[in-house]
């Protein structure tokens, strides 16, 4: 039986397991893809903005979906299954970005470093994809991608609670600047 207070966030999709699954794999490669495109382009270029704002797209979309648990209430798959089905799927080590990435001119070091910061992306993301407190938005997943560009790999592991979207250990992290503002100006919203 459904609870009364069961609701489903702005933008959230209810959908089942099966397909967060299916979809969590189908979409996480296009996201990765487009990811590694965003950490090997020319720094702020209109090819990395580009690909900064379709990848915060494709992570958006997986967050929205939600499936009814059994514990009653909507839910999403745990952090784990987000590392797990994007970025262990296709960034497990540096000998995978490079096979994924040689193509565009990567070479072994430049992918040691693309390496570094697909996984430093993965744990400001993955937890916000996870998060059933709050939904984010394709703005803060574009900042979080800038942010760890903006800082070159030179970041401690995020410090994020469960209710939380955002790392508490990062005080330079205002997640409504930079690309954020750009996006939220198309979007519409003026806060």
């Amino acid at each position: 039986m459904r609870h009364k207070r069961d609701v489903v966030h702005d933008k959230q999709i209810p959908t089942n397991l099966r397909t967060i699954k299916s979809e969590l794999f189908r979409i996480g490669v296009q996201a990765i893809y487009t990811l590694f495109d965003s950490l090997i382009s020319e720094p702020d270029s209109f090819c990395q903005k580009n690909n900064i704002i379709i990848t915060a797209f494709l992570f958006e979309k997986l967050s929205c979906l939600v499936y009814y648990g059994k514990n009653g209430r909507y839910t999403k798959p745990p952090v784990e299954k987000y590392y797990r089905e994007i970025f262990e799927a296709f960034a497990e080590t540096p000998e995978e970005v490079y096979e994924r990435t040689a193509h565009r001119g990567v070479t072994r070091e430049q992918a040691d470093h693309v390496f570094k910061l697909v996984w430093q992306v993965a744990d400001l993301v993955c937890p916000m994809m996870a998060c059933v407190c709050e939904q984010a938005i394709m703005s803060q997943y574009a900042y979080a991608i800038e942010y760890v560009i903006r800082h070159d790999g030179d970041l401690p592991r995020p410090e994020i609670p469960g209710y939380s979207l955002f790392p508490h250990n990062y005080p330079d992290y205002r997640y409504g600047e930079g690309i954020a503002e750009t996006i939220s100006q198309y979007d519409g919203f003026h806060g």
